[in-house]
């Protein structure tokens, strides 16, 4: 039996895919015989009640939008049937052009789209998690102080509202004396040095903590992509480096600036913001395309009750509305998948089971 359309792959080097379809006209024109049953119980005619009378005029009456609703219907359900018959998985929307359209001859049109790059997870088991005892220096406490210190003093001269009129300035120092006193004159409620220290150390310590941790789930990421070998559609790159450029222009021309003259102000030029761009999303792109192919291999999902225990922890009012709705929902659901993926991908490194934190 026929399906009622041909069609042919396209696959281009920068990974974007066009289908070349022609839906013949038996198809075309049972779906807008379909088509004009339903649209054609609304139309009114002189003379007929609503929906009756002849169908060249109540054609002629639908005009333009009984094609349109055929198209509409026909194109995408065609278009699924292809790619589910390819195996293919567009991670971009479909773009139609359609080229042709009558009754004598069907439909002819291209559906172009970037599809999700083929590659394997690789042995995560190899790879190693950086390892490294965090401390704190005593050089790094002592700066940390100093710091400390410098804000406040800064903090009391603008409180104080100092002017420069006729006064001579005093000049700053690059050093302050750590006593009892002045650890009490900080207002940390804190009354010796050594509490001082110790209260520094501590905030210190898990600051550094917090960054190794960065430091070492970014490399465990970067070590698992490069083990799964994937390859970002250039094409895909090129989309969001464009769309991104955009939204800066649009930023700078409603300064009333113009890009050109910003950017050389900037010592800088499109192709060298471009370029980081490209570097940023190949990596952003790289890590979302693991995550994705790791929840679905392994199937991991995310219930709705899980989803909306997130959206109830959130406090503030503004932002909850906010999440609060079907497109806040799949953002919140999407973050969540992605964490199980990358908990899943420690745990295939570790070897064990790791609590989610």
């Amino acid at each position: 039996m026929s399906k009622g359309y041909t069609y042919k792959v396209n696959r281009q080097k920068n990974g974007e895919v066009e289908l070349v379809i022609q839906v013949d006209k038996s198809k075309f024109n049972e779906e807008k015989a379909n088509t004009f049953k339903r649209m054609s119980t609304e139309v009114s005619l002189p003379g007929f009640r609503k929906g009756k009378g002849p169908q060249n005029l109540l054609e002629a009456k639908l005009g333009t939008r009984l094609y349109e609703e055929t198209l509409n219907r026909i194109v995408p359900s065609v278009s699924v049937s292809i790619l589910e018959e390819e195996n293919l998985n567009p991670i971009t929307q479909l773009n139609y052009t359609v080229k042709k359209v009558s009754e004598d001859e069907g439909i002819e049109y291209t559906a172009t789209f970037i599809d999700f790059p083929e590659f394997k997870l690789g042995d995560f088991s190899k790879i190693k998690l950086l390892e490294e005892e965090v401390t704190v220096s005593d050089e790094e406490l002592a700066n940390s102080i100093q710091r400390l210190f410098q804000i406040n003093h800064q903090q009391k001269r603008i409180r104080k509202k100092i002017r420069k009129e006729g006064k001579e300035e005093k000049k700053e120092t690059d050093k302050f004396e750590v006593t009892d006193e002045s650890v009490k004159d900080l207002g940390m409620g804190l009354n010796t040095v050594a509490e001082l220290q110790k209260e520094l150390k501590e905030r210190l310590l898990v600051d550094k903590k917090r960054a190794f941790e960065n430091k070492k789930y970014g490399k465990m990421i970067d070590d698992a992509i490069k083990a799964s070998k994937i390859s970002v559609p250039e094409a895909l790159i090129d989309q969001e480096v464009k769309a991104r450029m955009a939204d800066y222009q649009k930023q700078v021309e409603d300064l009333g600036l113009k890009l050109e003259d910003f950017l050389k102000s900037q010592n800088t030029s499109t192709e060298e913001m471009e370029k980081g761009w490209r570097e940023e999303v190949r990596t952003r792109v790289a890590q979302e395309l693991l995550f994705v192919k790791i929840s679905k291999e392994n199937n991991l999902k995310v219930s709705s009750l899980e989803v909306e225990s997130e959206i109830n922890a959130i406090i503030d009012p503004e932002m909850k509305k906010e999440y609060d709705n079907d497109r806040g929902r799949r953002y919140i659901s999407a973050v969540i998948l992605q964490q199980k993926s990358a908990l899943w991908l420690r745990e295939q490194i570790e070897g064990k089971k790791k609590e989610s934190k």
